[in-house]
């Protein structure tokens, strides 16, 4: 049998998704995998980031993008400050509950980048980018 793309895919994104449950779990961690990505995001950014940022970023619909932001305003992980410009349009701040977690959820996630990488050359390491570039393309 022949290997199939999509396949590989998902095997690499389960395996991924395995490693980071047993850090989270490891770290007493509540938080999902994309709450925790979203959450070391928002602190990695230098400008104001609007829920428009996290869709495209994370490349998920509108509905997918509130909801996510819901979850974390209700667990006090980040809030929506008006800005002064525009009254629909809210900034999402991180609070201090989620700069707490975040240098560790941070460390586990260059770790785990690390790990994926390891014995790869930065010759594969461009053919791999090269080829997932146009994978994406593809699915356009």
């Amino acid at each position: 049998m022949e290997r199939e793309i999509g396949f590989e895919l998902r095997d690499v994104m389960q395996r991924i998704h395995q490693a980071m449950e047993r850090n989270r779990l490891k770290d007493n961690n509540h938080l999902t995998h994309t709450q925790m990505m979203l959450l070391v995001y928002l602190s990695q950014q230098s400008e104001p980031v609007y829920q428009k940022h996290i869709e495209k970023r994370f490349n998920i619909r509108r509905s997918s993008a509130t909801a996510l932001l819901n979850v974390l305003e209700r667990e006090q992980y980040i809030k929506r400050q008006e800005v002064a410009f525009d009254a629909r349009l809210k900034q999402i701040v991180l609070t201090e509950t989620s700069k707490a977690v975040i240098e560790i959820m941070d460390q586990n996630i260059r770790t785990l980048e690390d790990r994926l990488g390891q014995g790869i050359s930065d010759q594969d390491r461009l053919i791999f980018f090269k080829v997932i570039d146009q994978i994406k393309e593809n699915l356009e």
